[in-house]
């Protein structure tokens, strides 16, 4: 596939860009927010720390924090220093660094390898072996990865099948090379991977043994999937957000002011509800949970608590952790207990 560069460096610096200012509204007013219910719950904090990171540390459910830090080799390499962490007690395991393109954006970590996307092929870095692997095959140009098996990936991708190109999520058999289609998104006749990564921004989160979930940050969708891949069931927030309006100028796409907004940061089960942690309220120094039916989709109710006058546009990422809840902050990682929730 061919790959314009200019375009995929667009997307690194965008990418980059939501990072750093995840926490502005792109619109101010009260478009698209939800006449909320709020009732107290019991939250208790179980531990925190700082991880130390220059870039966005990276929670997975494999017992692992996965915090990495780049370094500028040359004009085209990046070395990656990589620390582990148990998720639970935090304590430091493990540490490795390698050497990746300053184009490439790492998606997923585990003791045994990184999986990171570079102009729009999927590597794996085995820390074992040393060595990269590509694992998408020709035609498949992808966005975001997360594992679900030893041999199985989910991937957000955009397939090239006989000129028509279906974005959407796919399941990847690493072994065979073999994709299996388990949502289509949208099908173009022209390549739209640039911006679909943009649109359909947000990332993987693993709910349980069992199902893997993406919800998208600007868009009110959340997409539930098995262990295989297979799509489950879709899910709306009830701010109703819909897709951001994109410009394009000087070969690099944008998210258009007025246009866009932030919405869910980060989502975790608790019981038999669904937590979502939405962006969607009055600038407050609270975080907003608003819990949603596991069963139905339906809105239920929400609660706000204070903890260090963070909110959710600090939130990276939310991952499970036994029983408990890891939230990584972008200023550091505490371990909560959210239980109360699931009632």
């Amino acid at each position: 596939m061919k790959i314009n560069i200019k375009i995929w460096v667009g997307v690194i610096i965008v990418s980059a860009l939501v990072l750093l200012f995840r926490n502005i509204n792109f619109q101010p007013d009260k478009r698209f927010r939800i006449d909320r219910s709020f009732q107290d719950y019991s939250i208790t904090e179980v531990k925190n720390a700082l991880v130390e990171s220059l870039d966005a540390t990276t929670v997975f459910t494999d017992s692992l924090i996965c915090a990495f830090r780049l370094t500028s080799l040359d004009a085209a390499t990046n070395r990656s220093d990589v620390n582990l962490y148990d998720i639970n007690a935090f304590h430091p395991l493990a540490s490795f660094s390698f050497d990746l393109p300053k184009t490439a954006q790492i998606k997923w970590c585990s003791a045994e390898e990184v999986l990171y996307i570079n102009r729009f092929d999927l590597f794996s870095y085995n820390r074992t072996t040393g060595k990269h692997r590509q694992l998408n095959p020709v035609g498949l140009a992808c966005l975001n990865v997360c594992r679900t098996g030893p041999n199985t990936l989910l991937v957000f991708a955009e397939l090239n099948k006989d000129g028509r190109f279906i974005t959407g999520y796919f399941a990847l058999d690493r072994t065979t090379g073999t994709v299996q289609l388990s949502k289509m998104l949208e099908e173009n006749s022209q390549a739209n991977a640039a911006p679909n990564s943009l649109i359909y921004s947000g990332k993987f989160t693993r709910i349980d043994a069992g199902t893997m979930c993406y919800y998208c940050d600007k868009y009110s969708k959340i997409f539930f999937f098995t262990g295989e891949g297979r799509l489950s069931r879709e899910l709306s927030t009830a701010d109703g957000a819909p897709r951001p309006t994109l410009v394009f100028d000087n070969e690099t796409y944008f998210y258009k002011r007025g246009s866009t907004y932030n919405v869910n940061n980060a989502i975790r089960v608790e019981g038999k509800n669904l937590l979502v942690f939405s962006c969607r309220s009055e600038p407050v120094k609270d975080m907003v949970i608003d819990v949603y039916s596991l069963e139905t989709g339906q809105y239920l109710r929400s609660t706000r608590f204070n903890y260090k006058n963070w909110n959710c546009p600090d939130i990276i990422n939310v991952s499970a952790a036994g029983k408990n809840t890891i939230v990584n902050f972008q200023r550091g990682v505490v371990l909560f207990d959210f239980s109360s929730l699931g009632a």
